[in-house]
């Protein structure tokens, strides 16, 4: 198995998440909590930015958000309507 790097997402290395979201009036999508396919759900302290995003040679894309959950800092990704993670695996 290939170790996932930060930023690098394709098809087979995506985690589908639940997400809380709000939309703001100009129609902005904000991530409150994210819910893991185990049940635990993390809240999403502070979102430090939200960027276009493309997928490298699928077309794919939507919208790149970092976010601070606990101590930790991550990426979150929005393909409307579906959020993903990036799925991170060990040699």
């Amino acid at each position: 198995m290939a170790l996932v790097r930060r930023g690098q997402v394709a098809g087979g290395d995506r985690c589908y998440v639940g997400v809380g979201e709000r939309t703001d009036v100009h129609g902005r999508v904000h991530p409150l909590w994210v819910d893991w396919e185990d049940g635990r759900r993390f809240l999403v302290d502070k979102v430090a930015s939200a960027r276009p995003w493309r997928a490298p040679g699928s077309g794919s894309g939507g919208t790149r958000f970092v976010v601070q959950v606990g101590d930790r800092q991550t990426q979150l990704f929005y393909e409307d309507p579906r959020w993903f993670v990036e799925q991170r695996t060990q040699l």
